[in-house]
């Protein structure tokens, strides 16, 4: 009887237990459903906001167009014609100083003044001409900063202000989502993020030292990764046999991307 009793108890508690799994189980995949589910909202959102961000260039880059033609015929209008007329003011004091030494003089001294404040206009000029730097990469520094789970080391090199806002919202996308992959899967203790830029490309090495994985699943983030790089003509690559490796090289124009059309994979 006590035997019987005993087996009824560990069929009760195995049958919880099971429960208790399929629940757990139940749960999971519900969990991992409304990720993957929020994930394609933030995907269709990206996309709509890059469509945005292109038409919002497309306007920014006639703008700029139409304020070069208004500096260049500013220049024309008002500096040129300033410093015409010191020319001749000069050439007129040349011609006059053996003559009148005094009127000379005062010719030169009135073109010095005058020249003083030509020289004010070409400054202010050439300071609206200068392009506002990009906070591109106090973006991705903020994101590390709030990214807590494991250390990170970031470092960048060449000139940035030629990324554009479309470029910078697909290198801040791909690096909030490898460090979301590190957080849910790698188990690291260290990320380094390398972002270089040259006249052509832009290339994002993202490396963990985490547990890695012998067959990379591509899986919502990673597909969405390449789809992004993808839709700048980039391609992107990954590694995870020692630890979790992604390079994405993004070309500045779409001449350059012509290489990547067919090496997202």
């Amino acid at each position: 009887m006590q035997h019987l009793l005993l087996y009824l108890i560990y069929i009760g508690i195995c049958l919880y237990l099971s429960k208790l799994s399929y629940a757990l189980e139940l749960k999971e995949r519900q969990f991992q459903q409304v990720t993957d589910k929020e994930r394609r909202y933030i995907y269709q959102l990206e996309k709509t906001q890059q469509q945005l961000q292109r038409q919002a260039e497309e306007t920014i880059h006639l703008t700029e167009l139409k304020e070069r033609n208004r500096i260049a015929r500013d220049l024309h209008d008002t500096v040129g014609h300033k410093i015409a007329g010191l020319y001749m003011q000069l050439q007129a004091a040349d011609k006059v100083k053996e003559k009148d030494r005094d009127k000379a003089d005062r010719l030169v001294g009135k073109t010095i003044g005058e020249l003083s404040g030509t020289l004010q206009l070409i400054r202010d000029t050439a300071h609206n001409m200068i392009p506002k730097r990009t906070r591109g990469v106090e973006d991705i520094k903020s994101i590390l900063a709030s990214f807590t789970y494991c250390k990170t080391d970031f470092t960048y090199s060449g000139d940035t202000r030629l990324i554009s806002r479309t470029h910078w919202q697909v290198v801040t996308a791909n690096i909030k989502e490898a460090l979301t992959n590190v957080f849910k899967h790698s188990q690291a203790t260290d990320v380094k993020i390398t972002l270089t830029v040259n006249q052509h490309f832009i290339r994002l090495y993202i490396k963990d030292n985490g547990r890695g994985s012998a067959v990379v699943d591509g899986g919502l983030g990673l597909n969405g990764m390449k789809e992004r790089v993808s839709q700048m003509g980039g391609s992107l690559s990954i590694d995870g046999r020692s630890g979790f490796l992604i390079v994405c090289i993004l070309p500045l124009s779409g001449k350059e991307g012509e290489i990547f059309a067919h090496s997202n994979r």
